[in-house]
């Protein structure tokens, strides 16, 4: 009947339903091993009546500390005194047909008894309700967070280029966060007669605080000055005073390609991040190594170097962010850059599409298929006729 009894508790819907079963449960076990030990004083179960008496206070307490794991806080309580009634009944009624009056350690013991189970079950009832309350604030919490970092998310995607095509290019962009946000960001910068601008950010850490700063910067470089679109290096300048002056405790790599069409020339400017990977038509990928400071670090005079490349078309370019490299694998090895120049060398021959995929599930295999501990980012473009 017990475990029917709560096999039916399942299926009801009312709390106030489940709680009178659960009492009633419990009454109806606690008045069977009442009965079972004490039904008769002429055939005692075990053919002792201390044993007896000792038993079913065995019995008893375990129910009582049972009803612990109920969440209604006064379900030990109420096992405790249906307990004492029921133990109590049924020893006046032994006691009133033999006419022996038992020990006093018989009559006090199931008082002491029940009543530390009781109280030692109400205790952890209580306990478990508070660690319930907060288990609830927390999931709040956290569903409120959820729900502002997905707000946030959709903020910071709503910042990226929506640019599906370029005259002149032909690109491919990974992306990949550690959290629903990242410090990771790019954009193209649509110029007079053609031009482009690419830029790309890497913010230090990553979360909400990195992609807040990768968000300023964004809108940093879309209100930045037009002139200054046109020179890398003043551009990478500006974003550090402004960087350093307002969020003292970021500082971000970052680099900027100024494509001029006209003159097939790209002015280029590094500030601290992954060197530029480039490969004329037909050739080996090779690094375009430049000097350039970290921006964001309040420096007076920041390290900033520019360099031009002619390019022609099937020229390529490969501008990645460093999460994509450091990440150890089971044998706590990075992924180097000369590796990395390797793999894009084995599948230059390849179109810039399928060259991006082929590239992610070899760089997961030097990985051996972990995810990525830190932000990544890297897009591949291609100069056409």
């Amino acid at each position: 009947l017990f475990s029917l009894s709560r096999y039916f508790v399942l299926k009801l819907d009312s709390l106030k339903k489940i709680r009178t079963v659960n009492a009633f449960g419990t009454l109806v076990l606690i008045y069977l091993f009442c009965n079972l030990f004490l039904f008769d004083v002429r055939n005692s179960l075990t053919g002792n009546h201390l044993n007896d008496i000792i038993y079913l206070n065995i019995i008893l307490n375990f129910i009582i500390i049972h009803e612990s794991n109920r969440t209604f806080k006064f379900s030990a309580a109420i096992a405790g005194i249906v307990s004492f009634c029921f133990f109590y009944i049924h020893e006046l009624s032994y006691i009133y047909n033999t006419n022996v009056i038992p020990d006093n350690i018989l009559i006090f013991m199931p008082i002491i008894c029940f009543s530390i189970s009781a109280s030692y079950g109400s205790y952890l009832i209580f306990s478990k309700r508070k660690m319930l309350f907060f288990y609830s604030e927390l999931l709040k919490e956290k569903n409120l967070m959820n729900k502002d970092m997905n707000l946030a998310r959709n903020v910071q995607e709503s910042l990226f280029p929506k640019i599906e095509s370029i005259k002149g290019i032909k690109f491919s962009v990974f992306r990949k966060t550690t959290n629903l946000i990242g410090g990771d960001f790019y954009d193209f910068i649509l110029l007079r007669e053609g031009d482009i601008g690419i830029f790309i950010t890497d913010v230090a850490g990553h979360g909400y605080s990195s992609a807040m700063v990768a968000s300023m910067i964004k809108v940093l470089v879309s209100t930045i000055p037009y002139q200054l679109k046109l020179q890398p290096a003043s551009l990478l300048n500006y974003l550090d005073e402004k960087i350093s002056g307002e969020y003292k405790s970021h500082h971000a790599s970052a680099c900027y390609l100024y494509l001029n069409f006209k003159r097939r020339e790209i002015t280029y400017s590094n500030g601290g991040h992954p060197y530029l990977l480039y490969s004329k038509k037909g050739k080996d990928f090779e690094t375009v190594e430049i000097n350039g400071t970290l921006i964001g670090l309040g420096l007076k005079n920041i390290v900033l170097e520019e360099k031009k490349i002619t390019f022609e078309a099937g020229d390529r370019f490969f501008l990645y962010t460093d999460g994509l490299v450091e990440n150890l694998n089971s044998r706590n090895n990075f992924l180097e850059t000369e590796e990395l120049v390797s793999l894009l060398n084995s599948l230059n021959h390849l179109d810039i599409a399928t060259m991006k995929t082929e590239l992610l599930t070899k760089i997961q295999k030097v990985f051996d298929d972990l995810e990525f501990t830190d932000d990544a980012m890297f897009l591949i473009f291609e100069f056409e006729d």
